[in-house]
């Protein structure tokens, strides 16, 4: 598997590429709190305060590219800080040590269609290059996010679609069955509302943004 220190790696002109395959839909990942660090070209405290009073919102990161709901998994590498350089989690010297990518992923592919989830695996599997893949970055294993990887953000993949009359194409059943087909872009509080109004009940976390 290649990283970003690998002789391998893909070139710049490679990620281009595959940035025209998607039609434009390939982020280069970017800390959230980078913002905070005047070591960063981005930076602003004016962001960095609302990054600040959003870092523990679970739909703040939800829909960031690359952010995830637990920065443990992405090894506190850029965690917001304040002006005197302490982070939000009391490190003192989190201003000293400076924004780092650290396990976030290099890139995001902001999927809008089964064919640039299709595009972005050719792509990676010719390149060895590690998928994670994302939907809201709620996931207590860190599965959501990766050092070195091509993460492939699902969060706006979305639909709803109640089928009251389901049937298995290869499974054989007793008749049909109620069902839904769902985008994986859907948080669970989404499905539960629409699944209401058909009198259906589903299974989800506690979370309703999961």
């Amino acid at each position: 598997m290649q990283t970003p220190n690998s002789n391998c790696w893909p070139s710049s002109s490679s990620w281009t590429n595959l940035n025209t395959t998607l039609r434009g839909h390939l982020i280069r990942s970017i800390p959230p709190a980078s913002v905070c660090y005047p070591s960063q070209p981005n930076y602003s405290e004016n962001a960095c305060e609302t990054i600040r009073s959003q870092w523990t919102n679970s739909l703040f990161h939800a829909a960031d590219p690359s952010s995830i709901d637990y920065p443990l998994w992405a090894n506190n590498s850029c965690p917001p800080i304040f002006p005197n350089g302490t982070s939000i989690n009391g490190d003192v010297n989190a201003g000293k040590k400076g924004c780092q990518i650290g396990g976030y992923p290099v890139y995001v592919v902001d999927a809008r269609t089964e064919e640039h989830v299709a595009e972005a695996l050719k792509w990676a599997g010719e390149k060895n290059v590690r998928v994670v893949v994302k939907a809201t970055g709620h996931s207590h294993q860190g599965r959501s996010t990766g050092y070195g990887s091509l993460s492939i953000w699902t969060h706006n993949l979305h639909g709803i679609e109640y089928i009251q009359d389901f049937r298995p194409t290869h499974c054989p059943t007793n008749g049909s069955q109620p069902a839904a087909r769902i985008g994986a872009g859907e948080t669970g509080g989404d499905i539960q509302r629409e699944m209401a109004k058909h009198n259906m009940v589903v299974v989800t976390g506690a979370d309703p943004v999961s």
